[in-house]
């Protein structure tokens, strides 16, 4: 009945619109910019005016449904203001007086999901965050203001407003839908220093990429079931280990490969790899290995020289290479000491990237995943925004639905771990006796589902 009601008021809306906007649009000459542009504020305009209608009939049915007034009386009448993607709305509902607790309820608020105050409705706010995973505050509030002021002018989101938003909103944990198999894993490391406000010493952000294989896409190579994990401080070893007994077989593997600059969290790192008889082998990124090459010394052909000593297990001839530099350069002793000790300390784990064939595209990933948008805003964040936006950032990248996320959580003051026992999501929270009286409301159903399709 409420869905035919619906339909004849959408069919006589477009009527009403189609007189308002399309009317001009008859003349032979007019211009192809003006039609799309007319089709445009029209549909944007059938939008608002319908969702305010249907707010307002929500609230009008659930006024004169049956036995309301054993549990809520008027208290009075209030407009609302709301924006949507399609504009700002403005709709009129009742606010009511509990009988039970004496408090406030406003039906189409709760009913609908919509937190007391927002000036914007769950989906642009959903909008907000998928917008701040990809950009800085200002660009993201740029982007969504734009889709909303289309057809209808008067909104701005500032970059304060989706900081806000980023900081107060909670998203729930992904859920692992189904276990990869696999008999080997690889998983890659580094280190980003991010500078925070009002504070002297800088985060030390750890990253990591866990992955099960490479592929060919053309001439690029690519990482299959690509995985990214970060932390600031302690606590990674746990994360890296939660993620693969969640989305792996850990009985079927046999082999795991840790790439690395060479730090000692890294070696450490490999510790807690260690699956039933599996082997954990660490190597050293081809990338920090060339540099230390290219620190020894700038003439291609003897830097091959130095690089064959290495993966043939020839040191003599290497610390007499080297020995020899530092005499004929002793300006350089300090640097052509260190490099040599950091290529000896890792002799074997050298050899590894080399023997195993493998391929370490860390210096990428941390650059576009981290780099790209924090070391680019130096001092641009507080502890607390940094760890939120650190968070978004790798649901973002690991191709996680943000908008989501953040509604299945909207209710809830804890971060639901969508892995365990599915909470209760349910919008209402009255009574008992509340909770009897209105489980059969033809409204239950809807929830965010109208604002959100």
């Amino acid at each position: 009945m409420i869905a035919q009601k619906y339909k004849e008021f959408i069919n006589h809306l477009i009527e009403q619109v189609k007189q308002e906007y399309l009317m001009n649009l008859n003349h032979p000459n007019v211009k192809y910019i003006d039609l799309i542009e007319s089709f445009s504020k029209s549909f944007f305009d059938i939008q608002r005016r319908a969702i305010a209608s249907y707010l307002e009939k929500m609230d009008l049915e659930f006024r004169n449904s049956p036995g309301r007034t054993l549990h809520y009386h008027v208290k009075k009448n209030e407009y609302r203001n709301l924006a949507t993607r399609f504009g700002s709305i403005r709709f009129k509902r009742t606010v009511y007086i509990s009988t039970y607790t004496g408090k406030c309820y406003i039906h189409v608020d709760r009913e609908l999901g919509l937190v007391k105050y927002d000036l914007y409705d769950p989906d642009v706010k959903g909008m907000i965050l998928e917008s701040a995973a990809e950009h800085g505050e200002a660009k993201a509030g740029r982007i969504i203001t734009s889709i909303i002021n289309k057809c209808f002018k008067g909104v701005n989101i500032s970059r304060q407003l989706v900081r806000t938003i980023v900081n107060t909103s909670k998203l729930s944990e992904p859920k692992v839908n189904n276990k990869l198999v696999t008999d080997t894993l690889y998983v890659m490391a580094d280190e980003l220093f991010v500078s925070t406000q009002r504070d002297d010493k800088d985060l030390f952000v750890k990253h990591v990429v866990v992955f099960d294989g490479y592929k060919r896409k053309g001439k690029r190579l690519m990482l299959t079931n690509k995985h990214g994990i970060t932390t600031v401080g302690r606590g990674l070893s746990t994360k890296v280990l939660n993620y693969i007994v969640d989305s792996y077989d850990i009985e079927k593997i046999s082999k795991v490969y840790v790439m690395g600059d060479g730090a000692g969290w890294i070696k450490s790192l490999r510790e807690h790899l260690i699956f039933n008889r599996s082997t954990t082998i660490y190597a050293l990124d081809k990338f920090h290995f060339k540099q230390a090459l290219r620190h020894i010394t700038v003439d291609d052909d003897l830097r091959e020289i130095v690089k064959s000593y290495i993966l043939n297990d020839r040191i003599n001839d290497f610390n007499f290479v080297v020995d020899y530099l530092i005499e004929l350069y002793p300006h350089r002793e300090e640097v052509l000491s260190i490099k040599r000790n950091y290529m000896l300390n890792n002799l074997a784990a050298i050899k590894n990237m080399y023997n195993y064939r493998l391929s370490c595209c860390m210096e990428s990933q941390i650059s576009h995943n981290l780099a790209e948008i924090y070391t680019s805003r130096p001092k641009g964040f507080s502890r607390k925004h940094f760890a939120k936006r650190l968070r978004l950032r790798m649901l973002f990248k690991n191709k996680h639905n943000i908008k989501e996320l953040y509604l299945n959580n909207l209710h809830t003051k804890k971060i639901i771990d969508m892995n365990q026992v599915r909470l209760n999501h349910s919008l209402f929270d009255h009574s008992v006796k509340e909770t009897v009286s209105f489980t059969n409301n033809k409204h239950a159903s809807i929830k965010l589902k109208y604002l959100t399709h």
